[in-house]
């Protein structure tokens, strides 16, 4: 955990560096454990929390949920997300988007490209902050997204 030294992130359009909230693997949240299968990340532009989330490859868009309008722990754990499709078995998946900020571009089927905008970070579902929970998934189990953001 802790932030990466990037001057800039995969999943975010502006420049600058990302910190690290939770990592891949299990964890102990409200004294359960359990297993986090994505990353969470933050990405602060000056003082505001809404930075930009981009694609971070070519693909095609599966899913999007874009009607959750903030904090559901329950009901929509996800929050507002976008699911792509990269190919060769990986799948990426960005959760807990800001509440209409997915473009209306971007909906099951369309085919977007590395830096297209899918939506911005925020706190929808069960989220404690706006952050960017991003998953990658191979063959349909999940990685660890870590390694790629940092460029390894």
């Amino acid at each position: 955990m802790g932030q990466y030294g990037l001057s800039q992130s995969p999943v975010f359009k502006e420049a600058g560096d990302i910190y690290e909230t939770s990592p891949f693997g299990m964890r102990t949240l409200g004294g359960k454990t359990c297993k986090h299968y994505g990353v969470d990340v933050v990405r602060y532009v000056g003082y505001n929390t809404t930075a930009t989330i981009v694609a971070i490859a070519d693909g095609k868009v599966t899913a999007v949920k874009n009607t959750v309008t903030g904090v559901d722990h329950d009901r929509n754990p996800e929050g507002n997300y976008v699911c792509i499709d990269h190919g060769g078995g990986m799948v990426s998946k960005y959760f807990h988007l800001k509440h209409g900020s997915i473009p209306a571009s971007i909906h099951a089927g369309v085919t977007v490209h590395k830096g297209d905008t899918i939506g911005y970070m925020g706190n929808t579902g069960d989220s404690y902050g706006a952050h960017l929970h991003f998953q990658l998934e191979q063959n349909g189990q999940a990685i660890d997204g870590a390694p790629h953001l940092r460029g390894q």
